[in-house]
């Protein structure tokens, strides 16, 4: 099948050049780069197939050229979704203001929440399902109980192990931040209160610390830590911290899941403001070869459902913060 001139590929949106490692479908004819097909794994024109749709039919019957097209959408990368004034709407007196994001989620939630007439923080419980992602029916549950039954705390065992890192994991950043600052002051008071009111100590711990080092640890060298004489101060700030530490976590159980309410709520409501306000969702060239046309809805379900959900990168990036500063706090202490 020939190379069509000024043909984009329809996952990069990249003009074919002279060079490129091009593949045809062999059904409909569709060019791809072949990196951009492997990615995709099929014709992203796959949904048409069964209708009889004809690549080359379909390029012959168009009267302006791709390139034209792809100029005219240059700020509309085929891998994202925009947000953003409709077309029809976009005046010199009102320029679009499109938020990009990334491809969308196609994971499904429940329909049994399409049917849900409850409204929670006066926001549908399907946008609150979809924006959820995982674990809906528990967080469904205790957000009605909080809104109709007047329910205060939860209990979190996830908050409660894991502590800041469940907050970054569910995108709590907010949250997230103040609480890991909190637990990071309590182990610096801690380890400068251990320096300065159990000195005696702090010297005998470096001494064992590099006899251990050394593999040089006797009986004698742990009996002589023990008996400091400002052991017991240093054993009652460690306590405290331990105590102190105890008590975050606890808050944090408790009041975790109206922390998430809250941060998905307000996310809801902003997406709808901002629809409310005239923005719309402009679908690429990918995703309506792909489904059709999608509705505003939908683009707004696939929305909410990729910038909700939970993440990864985030607590195991906090994670390796808190362990940064907890040594920095062991070797200011010890060394």
């Amino acid at each position: 099948m020939p190379l069509f001139n000024n043909s984009a590929c329809p996952v990069c949106n990249r003009v074919f050049e002279d060079g490129d490692d091009i593949v045809y479908c062999p059904e409909c004819g569709t060019p791809h780069h072949r990196e951009c097909y492997n990615a995709v794994g099929h014709c992203v024109n796959r949904g048409l197939h069964s209708s009889g749709y004809s690549y080359y039919d379909d390029m012959k019957a168009k009267e302006t050229p791709v390139s034209e097209i792809k100029e005219e959408n240059d700020e509309n990368d085929s891998a994202s979704f925009f947000f953003g004034n409709s077309k029809a709407e976009q005046t010199d007196e009102n320029p679009a203001q499109p938020l990009p994001f990334v491809i969308p989620s196609y994971s499904q939630f429940d329909s049994i929440y399409e049917k849900d007439d409850q409204k929670i923080d006066g926001e549908s419980v399907a946008d609150f399902a979809v924006t959820i992602r995982t674990n809906i029916p528990r967080f469904i549950n205790l957000f009605k109980e909080f809104e109709y039954k007047g329910r205060k705390t939860s209990w979190n065992w996830g908050a409660f192990f894991f502590g800041s890192l469940y907050l970054f994991f569910r995108k709590m950043y907010r949250q997230g931040f103040a609480f890991m600052s909190a637990f990071v002051a309590i182990v610096y008071a801690s380890s400068f209160a251990i320096l300065k009111l159990a000195p005696k100590y702090v010297e005998a711990a470096k001494n064992f610390a590099d006899l251990y080092a050394q593999n040089k640890i006797t009986t004698e060298d742990i009996e002589a830590i023990s008996k400091v004489s400002d052991l017991s101060t240093a054993n009652t700030i460690i306590y405290i911290a331990f105590f102190a530490v105890l008590a975050l976590r606890i808050i944090l159980a408790l009041f975790t899941d109206r922390f998430y309410k809250k941060t998905v709520s307000e996310f809801i409501k902003n997406v709808n403001k901002q629809l409310g306000d005239g923005a719309s969702f402009v679908q690429p060239q990918i995703f309506t070869a792909q489904n059709n046309e999608l509705t505003q809805l939908q683009m707004k379900r696939y929305y909410l459902a990729r910038r909700g959900g939970t993440s990864l990168f985030l607590p195991l990036g906090a994670s390796f913060v808190i362990y940064f500063l907890t040594m920095l706090a062991y070797q200011t202490l010890f060394f």
